[in-house]
């Protein structure tokens, strides 16, 4: 087995067999590190000193691009294995966390045999352990359990078939949280315009209208931290960690442990944290490799509740768009997006420093040639992190003509 074809099956877990096309001469490895170098090289980055061991300034990147046909998957990554404070973007985490709880409960309520909600809940409750999450969020002594009525609903007892869907209050249909949350917009910049409030304001008119919006959509489309932080208790800190080890999305087991963590609530609740390369102690980081393979088995539909969390994502990008997107048109789509910005330590006055990251569901308009010679379906997922504030300007706009650069050229097979 070739070294390519042994990394993606490694990064997307090994599927049934399936004829492969051969991957392309140059893997788009070779052009992600051209193209890196060549923005490094021109500053756009900010500072990148060799080795990095003192100013903790790599700006990790992973790009997974689907395969159109097999599970030979294209992956390239630099610095992608580093753990990243990545402040709300880590918010996914949370997401895919409940569409997995969900899920489970789907399948038992398939099972049926249960008297009334209560015999339910109690059923699916035993499902979990939380002396499965790591010894440090058991010893915290907090979020081990989800609650689980404050998260799901269960209707039909008494005869059919048991449906399940979240408590509205967690998640709503996008049909009634999007206009909702419009309706909220509409009444915050009234607000705003007869001042009222500033824009970073709210008052109790504008609050009375945001509280209609489920939970999650707050915590995803606009990045509401209140709802981020009700979300995260409600699903509980040993749930989530669970979900992501046993996805294979974090690793307590290497030295040191990386992956996607999240042991924080946003608004100053009871933190568990692990070692980042840029903020020290952090509950909230993760590597760009996990992060991207979560958007990339979103982005496919290998996950439970992909599609709606691509709804989500892509809700997001309408209203807190990518910041590479923020620059011109580019040679890809926009399909969603999470988004981070918060400062590192210390975080008390004067702050560190803000540094930027997000999560990425693009599309490349591939012709019929391209997919069938370069084997690709033009779904890319990337995550990239750390990028200083100070950096920003020239960053953004440089790394999605990182991106654009790294897989046209790939795409043309050009000579490195």
């Amino acid at each position: 087995m070739s070294v390519f074809r042994k990394t993606t099956e490694l990064l997307f877990g090994k599927k049934k067999k399936i004829r492969d096309i051969p991957p392309p001469d140059v893997p788009l490895q070779a052009y992600l590190d051209k193209a890196y170098k060549k923005a490094v090289d021109a500053g756009k980055l900010g500072a990148q000193p060799a080795g990095d061991s003192d100013k903790k300034l790599h700006v990790p990147i992973s790009l997974f691009a689907r395969a159109n046909t097999g599970s030979s998957h294209h992956y390239a990554g630099i610095h992608d294995a580093e753990v990243h404070f990545s402040a709300s973007l880590m918010k996914a985490a949370a997401m895919y966390s409940a569409f997995s709880l969900r899920a489970e409960a789907k399948e038992l309520a398939a099972a049926g045999g249960f008297a009334d909600e209560n015999a339910f809940m109690n059923a699916l409750s035993q499902e979990f352990n939380s002396a499965d999450a790591v010894p440090a969020i058991q010893s915290a002594g907090v979020g081990l359990k989800p609650r689980y009525k404050d998260i799901l609903k269960v209707t039909g007892f008494g005869g059919g078939a048991l449906q399940v869907e979240f408590n509205p209050t967690f998640l709503a249909p996008l049909a009634v949280d999007h206009p909702l949350f419009e309706e909220y917009r509409t009444i915050h910049a009234e607000e705003v315009r007869l001042r009222h409030i500033k824009e970073t304001e709210e008052n109790p008119k504008t609050l009375a209208a945001l509280n209609k919006v489920s939970h999650m959509y707050r915590m995803i489309v606009p990045s509401n931290n209140a709802s981020a932080g009700e979300c995260i208790r409600r699903l509980g800190y040993a749930y989530i960690n669970v979900k992501l080890m046993k996805r294979g999305f974090y690793d307590p087991n290497s030295t040191p442990p990386k992956g996607i963590w999240l042991a924080a609530d946003f608004v100053g609740g009871p933190r568990v944290e692990i070692d980042s390369v840029n903020d020290g102690k952090s509950a909230q980081a993760t590597t760009s490799r996990q992060m991207a393979r979560l958007f990339a088995l979103i982005q496919s539909g290998e996950l439970p509740g992909s599609a709606g969390m691509k709804e989500l994502l892509k809700e997001a990008h309408g209203v807190d768009p990518a910041w590479i997107s923020k620059f011109g048109l580019r040679l890809f789509d926009f399909e969603g997006v999470k988004v981070g910005v918060a400062n590192l330590k210390p975080n008390n006055p004067p702050l560190g420093p803000n540094v930027h990251s997000e999560g990425l569901l693009l599309k490349w308009p591939v012709d019929a040639e391209e997919r069938r010679k370069r084997n690709v379906n033009g779904e890319i997922a990337v995550c990239w992190q750390n990028l200083r504030a100070s950096a920003f300007l020239d960053g953004a706009p440089g790394i999605a003509e990182m991106i654009e650069e790294a897989f046209s050229d790939f795409l043309a097979q050009i000579a490195v």
